[in-house]
């Protein structure tokens, strides 16, 4: 047997000191003889072998106490880094992965409950009176939660604010905090240990990743390194991602579309009962069959016509993590999109394009967009803030005293179309686009030739309709005798262009640029008879009209959903409640660092999880970085309790020992006063 404590061992003469008090009471005693005690001495005779047994089981028993108690002082142990008491003082540093997919279950705990356990055991095999310890969390922001003795560790490990994050472990800075611990804390003779406790995700830990690489830090240091491994990939998990609504603001009644990716991570097919809720109510469900290692996509088209700040919620059943089984997006739902048509006439009878647009727009009260006619001199700060979008029909002249006015509105998230007409002119037009961002506006004057539109962004919003086959003919087939030609240079998106009968020749039609939070759009596809049959076609034309405004509203001014971890830039912000519930205080940016729906002023964010941390394969961890020599080595293996059964034996049979002493002490003196 081992001692961790040695030094104790010199006091097991004291287990002399039971047989010296039972010598000296026996020496007590004087013999003095009369003939009265004849009989009693006869009867002492008779049970002196049994009192001389008890007297020496009683003694036996006081210094098998004493005995006990030195060698529980001592500490027995079969752990050999314990066994020397002259080892050289041990630094600890233990650096716990607190990452989103620590939350896998492994049995009937999670990884992260693992993860504690391997520690506490780690710092309980130290000697608190010479040894080093070091306590880090490597989450979000790594931190050092305990410096200094293995009893501090201990307390932190234990202490109710440590739980593991919901997003991905920096490891780049928990290392740097080990080093500098090291720095810190080691003696020149210090023996260095850094143990990490992780599941070791591959995508984090493969040859070259970020974990990986930020471990050969110490490759030039004598640190021995252990690596725990907890998890291990055992862990069957199915994961829902990119949930997105389209548009994330929309008109009461319109058309929302919600689509999501529920992603299998297993080797076997799985099966999935996904549940569409809208501010907490069910309104969609589907079963879904996910194929091993691969992905299903779910969508949804709906209509919501209560206004106000919606959350729309996608979740699947719970399995092995269930951190990624649900995501929130926000949706804003508006009761209508104030229009400003601003043109130079006053007479909207004459079947010119302000009229035309005119008849578009104005569909009645229950209409999404409510125009309103306005001049250019009529425009003003106060009627833009209660617009959100402004159309300059067709304008021969504009004052420039206005410019400054339309370039805020559309910088603090307004949109602007401008249609290029007739009677437009560069003079009128030139001024405003260069304020907007353009390098080169001018409407180089009218080309008289027979062209159709072409369409060179499918994908932009305003063409959604004719994206399918069927429909393209509206738009496209609508020939156009005369059209103003643009020259246009600067940072701008071409949807439509003219694209001439005779010969290959093609000018601009409809361009989209974005100033600061708003969205501009350029069209000279004006509805105008005279030049094309466009007001022949309303159905074509006004899909386009509508869709393309549509493109253009301002966005809210929160996302409708953020990945775990980004920062969000608030102004003038009332109330902050976080997933849990919690009241947050105001501040102009604001973390989401925990999952699930952030409430900001009555609107919904969503918080998402990053698709990493859902793919829980593991790498073996022997492949892990190692160096040579004696500089440092990397251990694979579970580490060995540090405690000794032996110490709390000793405890046990000194217990035993003093209970039994008792008693018999307790017999023989009743027997003896009988």
């Amino acid at each position: 047997m081992n001692f961790i404590f040695g030094s104790f061992l010199w006091l097991l003469p004291l287990a002399a000191v039971p047989i010296i008090i039972h010598l000296l009471q026996r020496q007590r005693y004087v013999q003095v003889k009369f003939a009265a005690t004849d009989f009693l001495r006869k009867a002492i005779q008779r049970v002196r072998r049994r009192v001389l047994l008890q007297d020496l089981l009683l003694l036996l028993l006081r210094t098998l106490a004493v005995v006990l108690v030195v060698l529980a002082l001592a500490r027995p142990s079969a752990n050999a880094q314990l066994l020397d008491s002259s080892r050289a003082p041990q630094l600890e540093i233990v650096i716990i992965d607190a990452s989103m997919s620590m939350q896998q279950f492994v049995g009937d705990r999670n990884a992260f409950s693992a993860a504690r356990d391997i520690a506490k055991n780690i710092f309980s095999g130290l000697d608190d009176s010479r040894d080093r310890a070091a306590l880090i969390v490597a989450s979000q922001r790594a931190q050092s939660l305990s410096q200094g003795t293995s009893r501090r560790a201990l307390t932190a490990l234990t202490a109710n604010s440590l739980a593991c994050g919901d997003a991905k472990a920096n490891w780049l800075d928990a290392v740097q905090i080990a080093e500098e611990v090291i720095g810190e804390l080691a003696l020149e003779n210090s023996e260095v240990r850094l143990t990490i406790i992780s599941d070791f995700q591959d995508n984090e830990w493969f040859s070259g990743g970020e974990a990986a690489t930020a471990v050969t830090l110490f490759s030039d240091s004598k640190v021995v390194i252990d690596y725990q491994t907890v998890g291990a990939g055992q862990t069957a998990n199915v994961a829902v991602h990119n949930s997105t609504v389209t548009p994330q603001v929309v008109v009461k009644g319109g058309e929302i579309a919600f689509s999501c990716e529920v992603r299998n991570y297993t080797s076997r097919p799985q099966q999935r009962l996904l549940q569409l809720s809208i501010d907490g109510k069910v309104v969609a469900e589907q079963e879904l069959e996910i194929k091993a290692r691969s992905s299903d996509n779910f969508e949804h088209i709906f209509n919501l016509n209560e206004v106000g700040s919606r959350k729309v919620e996608v979740a699947i059943a719970a399995d092995g993590l269930h951190a990624d089984d649900q995501q929130s997006v926000g949706l804003e739902v508006v009761a209508e999109w104030t229009t400003i048509l601003c043109s130079n006439n006053s007479d909207f009878g004459n079947a010119d394009v302000s009229s035309n647009f005119l008849s578009y727009l104005n569909l009645g009260d229950q209409a999404p967009l409510r125009p309103i006619v306005l001049g250019p001199h009529q425009l003003s700060s106060s009627a833009l803030n209660d617009a959100q979008l402004l159309i300059l029909s067709d304008l021969g002249s504009f004052p420039n005293g206005k410019i400054k006015l339309i370039e805020s509105f559309v910088a603090a998230g307004g949109g602007l179309l401008v249609v290029v007409g007739p009677q437009s002119t560069t003079g009128a037009l030139q001024p405003l686009m260069l304020q907007l961002g353009l390098k080169q506006f001018e409407i180089a004057g009218a080309q008289q030739r027979d062209a159709l539109l072409t369409i060179n962004d499918a994908e932009h919003p305003a063409l959604k309709l004719f994206s399918d086959p069927q429909w393209q003919a509206l738009l496209t087939e609508v020939p156009h005798r005369i059209f103003q030609q643009l020259d246009i240079e600067g940072d701008h998106r071409l949807v439509l262009s003219f694209s001439a009968t005779d010969s290959d020749y093609e000018s601009a039609a409809l361009i989209q640029f974005n100033h600061n939070k708003g969205k501009v759009a350029v069209s000279a596809a004006a509805p105008y008879a005279r030049w094309n049959r466009m007001p022949e076609v309303p159905g074509g034309t006004m899909a386009l009209i509508y869709d393309l405004l549509f493109s253009l509203v301002p966005q809210p001014e929160l996302p409708s959903k953020l990945k775990v971890s980004e920062r969000l830039d608030l102004a003038n912000t009332a109330a902050i409640t976080n997933p849990a519930g919690k009241s947050l205080p105001y501040s102009s940016q604001l973390t989401l660092n925990k999952l699930g729906t952030y409430t900001i002023d009555g609107h919904s964010v969503g918080v998402h999880a990053l698709d990493s941390e859902s793919d829980l394969r593991s790498i073996n961890v022997s492949d892990l970085p190692s160096y040579s020599g004696a500089q440092a080595t990397a251990v694979a293996t579970t580490r060995k309790q540090s405690n000794s059964p032996l110490a709390a034996t000793l405890l046990y049979a000194l217990l035993a020992c003093l209970v039994c002493e008792s008693l018999l002490s307790f017999s023989i003196d009743k027997r003896r006063t009988a």
